[in-house]
C-alpha cells in the first residue's frame, strides 16, 4: 500500500514525485481524501486491532493457568504443601527453583531405582504445563498428585518401599499411606 500512496502522489506518472505532488500528497492527507492513505489507515487500524485480540487472548491464557496453579495448590492441606516443598527442594539439586530430568534421574538412582529416563519424562511432560523441560514447585505439587492416583503410580509406590534408608523414604511411605 505504500507503492500506491507514492502511485496516487506521482501524478505525471514520471516515478518521482516533485514538490508540488509532495505538497498536493500532503493536502490529499490532511483533507482526507487520499484513497491509499485511507488505505493504510486501515491497515494500520487492523493491525492493532488484531495485536490487542492477541493481548486479551495471552492475559486469559495466563489467567486460566493461574487459577489452574491455584486450583493444584488447594488440593493439599498447608502441613502437605510444607512436606512437599522440602522433598522439591531436595530433588533440586542445583537449587534453581525447578527440577531437570537429570535431578530426577539421579534421585532415583541414588535410590537404586531402575526407573527409564523416558518413563520419567512422561511423567514430567504431563506436568510441565509452561514446556520448560522441567518442572516447578506447582507442576511437583501436581506430579506427587497424580503419582497418588495416576498410571504413573508404580513410580511412586516403587520410591515409597523400594529404599527404606533413603532420605526420601520417609515422606513418600507417608504420602503413599494418606
Amino acid at each position: 500500500t505504500l507503492l500506491e500512496v507514492v502511485k496516487e502522489a506521482d501524478e505525471d506518472e514520471s516515478g518521482e514525485i516533485d514538490i508540488i505532488e509532495w505538497i498536493g500528497m500532503q493536502k490529499a492527507v490532511r483533507d482526507g481524501t487520499s484513497k491509499a492513505m485511507r488505505l493504510l489507515a486501515e491497515a494500520a487500524q487492523k493491525n492493532q486491532e488484531e495485536a490487542e485480540k492477541q493481548r486479551a487472548k495471552q492475559a486469559k491464557m495466563r489467567a486460566d493457568a493461574s487459577a489452574q496453579r491455584s486450583a493444584v495448590l488447594k488440593r493439599f492441606p498447608p502441613q502437605k504443601l510444607a512436606m512437599f516443598r522440602q522433598t522439591f527442594n531436595d530433588f533440586d539439586a542445583d537449587e534453581s527453583g525447578s527440577v531437570e530430568l537429570h535431578e530426577l534421574v539421579a534421585m532415583c538412582a541414588a535410590m537404586d531405582m531402575h526407573v527409564g529416563k523416558k518413563k520419567l519424562k512422561v511423567l514430567m511432560n504431563k506436568v510441565d504445563r509452561d514446556g520448560s523441560g522441567s518442572i516447578d514447585f506447582v507442576e511437583f505439587v501436581e506430579m506427587m498428585d497424580l503419582g497418588k492416583r495416576g498410571s504413573l503410580s508404580n513410580i511412586f509406590y516403587e520410591m515409597a518401599h523400594k529404599v527404606r534408608c533413603c532420605v526420601f523414604c520417609t515422606f513418600f511411605v507417608f504420602f503413599w499411606s494418606l
